[in-house]
């Protein structure tokens, strides 16, 4: 044991302190790796321990990876538990544009003091900023690995990601599989953080916030194929009831007001393009905008739902027929794979990310 020990990182350090062992070389000395695909995004991170070498590690790291890097730093010994709370909660609130925040688990004495890990202080930070906004992406990253600290992080918390702690020897390959972890756990946050816009949206509309629930519970950004059937109906039945609920279209392409019933907009020079499907029914595919449909056999202006969705997208709300033919495609999803059970198409992520910010942001925003 005594021999591991002195082969540590740790007791390499005790010994710098103590002034038995020379500094190290900085010849000798290796670059940080730095954190890939978080170029530009915030962190945020609360730790009592930041002054014990947290805050030197972390901060080159980051600053190696091109991300910003945020610390709290007011912690005082003669807080209470709930001052210190209060304190935490208006540093959050000048740094609610964080993508990814790293928390502590006990950061008070009181902490240590109880059997009620409900209460430590950690969890209570996590869960105020998943009431905030459940987009907010959290990673508990404390040196605790006991089960019940785990299994309650999750209602509130994105990962949980054990440090390493000087009293634990560990070796360099476990070392390196913590920092792995860590590196891993950071990525998925900021490529989640997406979601803090998304839930301002999702608020008010029963279907959107269907949409948001079934993201926010895709915690590997690997829906399962149900889930990403469901995000998709939510997506189409907003889109679909939206646009009939105030539109029509007329016999001779006017898009009318369903209040009113005065055209608002022409669509005479909007055409969907259509294939042939195996069972011989024509799948629609493309959308445009033409003069005319002279030479162009499989373009068509039927009066159908369809044709209303593409020509308001386009008249009405501005959005280019690239971003609509998306639409398009996850109708057809929706129509042939979810509602008839075939398999027309694979449903991904990206495709109901850009029909969510590119269409369905748009809707929300514009009356």
């Amino acid at each position: 044991l005594v021999n591991e020990f002195s082969f540590s990182l740790y007791h390499k350090w005790l010994q710098v302190a103590t002034g038995t062992r020379e500094h190290f070389k900085k010849k000798k000395t290796k670059r940080l790796p730095g954190i890939p695909r978080i170029q530009g995004k915030k962190i945020v991170h609360i730790d009592d321990d930041l002054l014990k070498g947290w805050h030197n590690i972390l901060s080159a790291i980051f600053s190696c990876s091109d991300a910003k890097y945020c610390v709290y730093c007011d912690f005082n010994p003669n807080q209470t538990k709930d001052e210190l709370l209060k304190s935490v909660f208006t540093f959050l609130d000048m740094h609610d544009d964080a993508d990814c925040y790293i928390i502590d688990l006990k950061m008070h004495e009181d902490d240590s003091k109880t059997d009620e890990y409900q209460s430590y202080t950690g969890h209570l930070i996590a869960e105020h900023l998943y009431k905030k906004n459940p987009g907010n992406q959290v990673i508990l990253f404390t040196a605790s690995d006991k089960v019940w600290n785990y299994v309650y992080s999750e209602k509130y918390c994105s990962d949980y990601i054990v440090k390493e702690d000087p009293t634990r020897l560990l070796t360099k390959e476990q070392s390196n599989d913590l920092f792995v972890d860590f590196s891993r756990a950071i990525q998925k946050a900021c490529e989640r953080s997406y979601l803090k816009d998304y839930y301002k949206h999702c608020l008010n509309n029963s279907y959107l916030s269907d949409f948001f629930e079934i993201l926010r519970s895709d915690n590997d950004n690997k829906l399962h194929e149900i889930n990403m059937r469901s995000a998709a109906l939510n997506l189409m039945v907003y889109i679909e009831s939206t646009i009939k609920g105030q539109f029509q279209i007329s016999t001779t392409s006017k898009i009318l007001s369903t209040s009113t019933n005065a055209e608002v907009y022409s669509a005479t020079d909007v055409y969907i393009e259509s294939i042939d499907a195996p069972d011989g029914t024509k799948v629609a595919t493309k959308v445009h905008v033409a003069n005319s449909q002279l030479g162009h056999s499989n373009w068509y202006q039927m009066k159908n739902d369809l044709f209303l969705i593409c020509a308001v997208l386009i008249k009405h709300y501005g959005i280019s027929e690239y971003v609509v033919e998306k639409v398009i495609e996850l109708k057809n999803i929706r129509n042939q794979s979810i509602a008839h059970g075939s398999t027309y198409s694979t449903i991904n992520l990206s495709l109901l990310q850009q029909v969510f910010s590119n269409v369905v942001l748009p809707m929300v925003t514009k009356p």
